[in-house]
This record gives structure tokens, sequence and C-alpha cells, in this order.
């Protein structure tokens, strides 16, 4: 039964990763730089950008009743960026959809931070 969910679970993960990296504007190819699926509040392992700007997109389902999620792009070392953070909410039991693309930033170590009670995934592109 254990194994019977964790694959289902595992499924809906690659189906969420697979709807958002086709669903970027324009029809213009963007390489995915870093991509997370979770639930619930969370700050992922840190990863470089070399990048000025940067797409994040991200998706989230799983509520029954209505959800808040927020996610934001943060910098190791505190620099300050342009662009507004996901926050995404949904009532009933709808899947949440947010994007938004950030600038100012350096090269350096970034990392995701996310405050949410549901299942949640974030991609982040390149913009060329």
């Amino acid at each position: 039964m254990l194994l019977v969910k964790s694959k289902c679970i595992m499924f809906v993960l690659m189906s969420a990763l697979l709807f958002i990296s086709q669903d970027v504007q324009g029809g213009t190819s963007q390489k995915i730089l870093f991509s997370l699926s979770g639930k619930g509040n969370r700050d992922t392992n840190s990863f470089r950008l070399s990048d000025r700007k940067v797409r994040m997109v991200a998706k989230t389902w799983g509520g029954s009743q209505g959800t808040f999620s927020s996610i934001e792009l943060k910098s190791e070392d505190g620099k300050r960026l342009t662009g507004n953070d996901l926050n995404i909410m949904t009532r009933n039991a709808e899947e949440g959809y947010g994007e938004t693309v950030v600038r100012g930033i350096e090269r350096g170590d970034y990392y995701i931070h996310v405050i949410s009670g549901v299942n949640w995934t974030v991609v982040v592109y390149k913009i060329n």
C-alpha cells in the first residue's frame, strides 16, 4: 500500500513539473536552472545563479478548503532582488498557479523560501 502511494505521489509531482515546464510564456525555449517539489514550509538547499534575471513559476495543489502559499527567491548574502514574490491563493480544492520575473540577480548563491500548507512545485528558468 505504501509503495502504491509513493508511486502515485511521484507521478503527481512529475506531472506538475511537466505541466509547468510546458506552460512558459511565449513558446520560447527556456533552460530550467532549478526545480523542487514539496509540501509545507521549507527553505531549499542553496543553488548558484549567474543570470541577471530569471522567471520563477509555481503550482500548488492538495487543499480542501482555500489555501495561501508564499514563494520567494532569496540571496544567501541578503542582496535585495527586484520582482514580486509569488503569493498564490486558492478557494476550495482548486490548483493554484503563479509566475514572476526576478531581476537584479548578481552571481552568487540563492535559495527558495516557501510558506505553504499544501503540495507545491517551483521551477526557476533562465531568461534569454
